[in-house]
């Protein structure tokens, strides 16, 4: 009990006392979309940026979502849901580098309402 005070309790003193967190803690991140392979930039699901994951946690995304498409083809529909850590990539406002995957699921495709 008093260690899950403590972890409550001192973020909020360090915020106080004028410490922040480092620039490069990871927070939770969420990513929707097809993965993409976009040979100049590397692979991306959604707004995020998959080039810094681990081999284990591609692996997972590989098995949910498939194999990504390339720049020009259209052949993997599967939309998938990726949860996980992340921080923001410097210079791309909105794009996130995914660091841990925590879940991935399937999603509805566009195609799959229609």
């Amino acid at each position: 009990m008093m260690l899950k005070t403590l972890t409550v309790l001192l973020p909020a003193i360090a915020a106080v006392a004028g410490y922040s967190q480092p620039v490069d803690a990871a927070s939770k991140a969420s990513c929707d979309g097809i993965l993409t392979d976009q040979r100049a930039v590397g692979i991306s699901l959604g707004n995020c940026d998959l080039n810094s994951l681990s081999a284990a946690d591609y692996d997972k995304i590989i098995r949910i979502c498939g194999q990504p498409n390339g720049a020009d083809e259209d052949t993997n529909k599967t939309a998938c849901h990726v949860r996980g850590a992340g921080i923001p990539k410097k210079g791309l406002a909105g794009i996130v580098v995914l660091k841990h995957v925590y879940s991935v699921e399937k999603t509805q495709s566009q195609n799959d309402c229609e």
